[in-house]
């Protein structure tokens, strides 16, 4: 290192060279590098779906649910499993510990089903098993409407057209569309009809299925030539289903004579409103490693082509992620700005002169495009993480510098030696290089911490560690290479004394009343303002992350089961009237129902085909108040929530707690006694019961009974014919009169027989959705009043978190007492130099209480910071008498005094430069928290290295 300060005081050109293409790489990779709004977080989720037609919620999951559970139990590093069963369908959700490699195990996984589909039902439709996509990637939301096209066509213009146009884009994940109906082709029929000529359903619906039909036929080949050949008799249109030919009592007839083929649209799954006109939502997800502010402006182009295409239709963005994460970026960029002037101000006001304040300002904007080229080689982004650890070490960034430069001044004369510049840089190396090791031994802790912890945090690591090492080696040679060409001319360049000496003598005064006083009383103040942290951790408010005062809430009520969509649809059309003539101001976006291929949503308990969620973006804070009696004077059981931060959604955090037991009795006496319970989702059905009896003397199955009915109420699936690049389904079903359970005529032996015959009708009430977690039948409970026997996953997250981040401060003072140590030569100096953090941890606290602040993960990580950050005043004024083994009382008094500059220059650029970051909040999450810690952290770490630490050190005093 004394080679590379000599050569930097020798060939200052070399250096300013060296940093210029510095500049113009940082430069570069700024312009290139993605932004995102928190780093990306490795997926630890599997989603197996299986979907069984026909089948009760009751049923699947004794039949599929629990088989599949039992089956994946057995799965490499499985930390959590939970299931969700439907009608017709069941989600078991697989969460992995944080060393599992997902694609990994999405290989065991399907081995797993292979093994399992043999002890599936025949029917059953093989399960699938998918990475989970939270809605944490979902990165925008739009609604789509027209004055011209019904909502049956916009949706099949979003499906056939603008869907396709959108899957090109880069990094996008999955579309998903709500709203509307699905094309279908049905084909009725009179079963009377059938009967009478012998005919069954099954027999038609073969005949359509064997002519419609595309097979290869091998290849044809002539001496030169070779050509596939192939057999096709696609349906094109309706008229060449009309023709398909049956055979009915040695005559030929038409199916258009039997049936009639009719463009249909499909039962309303859901409907959605933007404000209080109908239309069809996209909600798009992104790739988990997609940079989303360039797939946005992606999508954003396919837009505009696709609206100049179609004058008629109107697309309206209800939800731009990229919005959030600029404006997020953007404000933090923005106090860094503020900081880095404030630190220039700060340091001018001290050195009074601009060329020395241009100098010690250099490692700034040098350290934070350092800082992207290393992002952008490693492959991470521009998030708010990296950007906080850029944000909170800018004062610190030109803590050597200064020490450095003040050395230098306090030495040289008006004409500048080399030799004279090179003694007094080396004088202050050591403390130099020890003040930039601590603080990169802080964070390199957080490369080796598994799970969701360690990957928030490694982007930050990255930024504090490349932008301290690299402002120690500005420290070494850019500053001494500036003062070389520039300084040493310019005569102006005398700090401010007045306040400098008289702060040095007030110091002076301070310290010779210490020495002269009783040690016990000093160690005993020591002692109580060290270990006042503990009490104060205590009694501090405490959450996981910064409360958010959002726009956007959401209100969810449940409309009443077994009512028809449609009837659905006209009440809430009169609550979203009612809403918009008292509050035109605001927007509204409504969503309703379920879609049957929405398989994330499907896997969340708490969505049911009824749930109806207004989405109410505000134009101003205080008109929630009376959005909330509105909703209170509605006829429905309403919850309110609102948008959760980002860290919330990438880290899946709910105030949900789990109930768990061994039978589905304790789960239903639990739900009748517990209010905070999500009630059981209920639907009335009817139940057959066969006469055994008669279906003995009919000699057939239940099963024949059961499958027929099936096929005659919700029909037969009869293949699809494509038109548009879509391909639409035909089913065959009874005309709309026959579709009850009265009308169902049973052919057995060329008779038929009513239903009602073979057996009786009842009606009751079950349940649609059922929850297990971990094997165990479960209950969901929403912001429960006691949570004794209840499991919370996410407060098991913020535990994990939590004792990560306790654990990973004693092992930063192990590493630094080694550190110190093995650079001291000391078994005790370290000790003496470690003091200096419990104070800090105190003046954190009692800054985030008196400001009414809570403990959070960002106040958290401040705490961690100043355990690096704290000694290094405590390292200049252990430097300063390092040299001397006994000293005079009043040469030590000076010497440490004439360390108040540097120390006081540090400590004031540090906590100035993080004054813009208390009062400038982002959209979605704030850094005010750690900015406050960080600052009452270093005004009492300070105070008690300049109080504490030369008592300490009392003992090289001569009496």
């Amino acid at each position: 290192m004394n080679k590379i300060i000599s050569y930097s005081i020798k060939h200052p050109v070399s250096i300013f060279m060296y940093f210029i293409l510095l500049t113009i790489l940082g430069i570069i990779c700024l312009t290139t590098i993605s932004m995102d709004f928190l780093p990306r977080i490795k997926e630890h989720t599997l989603l197996v779906s299986t979907v069984y037609p026909g089948m009760s919620a009751e049923q699947m999951r004794e039949i599929i649910t629990i088989p599949v559970e039992t089956s994946f139990s057995s799965l490499r590093g499985l930390k959590t499993i939970s299931s969700v069963t439907r009608d017709n369908c069941c989600f078991v959700k697989i969460e992995l510990h944080n060393n599992v490699n997902i694609n990994n195990a999405l290989i065991d996984s399907r081995q797993i089903i292979d093994q399992l589909e043999n002890q599936l039902p025949q029917d059953c439709i093989k399960p699938e098993v998918d990475i989970y996509n939270s809605d944490k990637n979902l990165i925008l939301k739009l609604a789509i409407t027209s004055n011209n096209k019904t909502i049956p066509e916009i949706r099949k213009l979003a499906e056939t057209e603008l869907k396709h146009s959108l899957q090109v884009a880069n990094g996008i994940g999955h579309i998903s569309i709500i709203g509307g109906y699905e094309d279908q082709i049905q084909i009725t029929y009179d079963p009377f009809k059938l009967h009478s000529l012998n005919l069954t359903p099954d027999y038609i619906s073969t005949a359509i299925i064997n002519t419609n039909y595309e097979f290869p036929a091998g290849l044809i080949k002539d001496v030169n030539n070779e050509y596939i050949l192939k057999t096709s008799a696609l349906f094109k249109n309706i008229e060449d289903i009309n023709n398909v030919k049956l055979l009915v009592s040695d005559s030929i007839l038409n199916l258009e004579e039997l049936a009639k083929p009719v463009f249909f649209h499909s039962n309303m799954n859901t409907f959605c409103f933007i404000n209080s006109k109908e239309c069809i939502s996209l909600s798009i997800k992104k790739k988990n490693n997609a940079n989303p502010i360039k797939t946005i402006n992606d999508i954003k182009k396919i837009l505009a082509v696709f609206s100049s295409n179609h004058d008629d239709i109107d697309i309206s963005i209800i939800q731009d992620t990229s919005i959030e994460i600029r404006h997020s970026i953007f404000s933090v960029l923005f106090s860094a700005l503020l900081s880095t002037i404030i630190t220039f101000l700060v340091i001018y006001y001290f050195f009074r002169n601009k060329i020395i304040s241009v100098i010690l300002s250099l490692p700034i904007p040098l350290c934070i495009l350092f800082t992207f080229i290393c992002l952008k080689s490693l492959n991470h982004s521009i998030n708010l993480f990296s950007l906080s650890g850029i944000s909170i070490s800018i004062g610190m960034l030109v803590d050597a510098s200064i020490v450095v430069l003040e050395n230098i001044i306090s030495n040289q004369s008006n004409i500048s030696n080399d030799s004279k510049i090179y003694n007094a840089v080396i004088q202050v190396k050591s403390s130099t290089i020890n003040s930039v090791l601590t603080t990169i031994i802080v964070f390199t802790p957080f490369f080796f911490i598994p799970g969701n912890f360690g990957e928030l945090f490694s982007d930050l690591s990255i930024s504090v560690i490349t932008s301290i090492f690299l402002s120690g080696i500005i420290s070494l040679t850019l500053v001494p290479a500036c003062y070389k060409q520039f300084i040493y001319s310019n005569q102006n360049y005398n700090s401010n004394i007045f306040i400098i000496s008289k702060l040095e003598n007030r110091y002076r005064i301070i310290l010779n009343h210490l020495l002269d006083t009783n040690k016990c009383k000093i160690y005993l103040a020591l002692f109580i303002i060290s270990f006042l942290c503990i009490p104060l951790a205590i009694f501090t408010k405490k959450e996981f992350s910064p409360k958010i005062t959002s726009l956007i809430h959401y209100f969810t009520i449940e409309l009443p089961p077994n009512q028809t969509m449609t009837k659905s649809q006209k009440q809430v059309k009169e609550i979203i009237l009612n809403f918009t003539e008292k509050f035109p101001d605001c927007t509204i976006y409504t969503v309703a129902g379920l879609e049957p291929s929405d398989f994330e949503n499907l896997a969340d308990v708490k969505s049911n085909p009824y749930n109806v969620t207004f989405t109410i973006i505000l134009p101003q804070k205080d008109r929630l108040k009376n959005i909330i009696n509105f909703f209170n004077d509605q006829n429905f059981i309403y919850q309110h929530t609102e948008a959760k931060d980002f860290m919330a959604k990438s880290l899946d955090l709910s105030s949900s707690h789990i109930y768990s037991c061994n039978t589905l009795d304790e789960i239903y006496a639990f739900s009748k006694i517990t209010p905070d319970a999500i009630p059981n989702f209920k639907m009335k059905e009817y139940t057959f019961i066969p006469d055994q009896i008669k279906l003995e003397h009919y000699k057939i199955p239940s099963s024949y009974i059961s499958n027929y009915a099936y096929n005659y109420l919700e029909g037969i699936e009869c293949g699809t014919l494509k038109k548009e690049n879509k391909d639409i389904p035909i089913i065959l079903k009874p005309e709309s009169k026959f579709n009850s359970y009265n009308s169902i005529f049973i052919p057995i032996n060329n008779q038929t027989i009513p239903l009602s015959t073979l057996g009786k009708f009842q009606t009751s009430e079950k349940d649609k959705i059922y929850f297990r977690y971990n094997r165990k039948d479960s209950k969901i409970i929403n912001n429960p009043s006691q949570t004794q026997n209840l499991i919370s996953p996410s407060k098991e997250k913020i535990y994990e978190l939590l004792t990560s981040s306790i654990l990973l401060i004693i092992f930063i003072l192990i590493l630094l007492y080694c550190l110190l140590g093995a650079q001291l030569e000391s078994f005790t100096t370290p000790l003496i130099l470690l003091v200096s953090i419990l104070p800090g941890f105190t003046g954190s606290l009692l800054s985030l209480i008196a400001t009414r602040n809570s403990l959070n993960l960002n106040s958290l990580l401040s705490l961690i910071v100043l355990s690096g950050i704290s000694i290094n005043n405590s390292i200049i004024l252990l430097e300063s008498v390092s040299l001397y083994k006994k000293i005079s009382k009043l040469k030590f008094v000076k010497i440490l005094s004439s360390r108040l500059k540097p120390i006081l220059i540090t400590t004031i650029t540090s906590i100035l430069s993080l004054l813009p970051f208390m009062f400038i909040k982002t959209r979605n999450n704030s850094q005010s928290s750690m900015a406050i810690a960080l600052c009452g952290g270093l005004l009492s770490s300070v105070i008690s290295s300049l109080l504490f630490i030369p008592i300490l050190l009392k003992k090289k005093v001569t009496k």
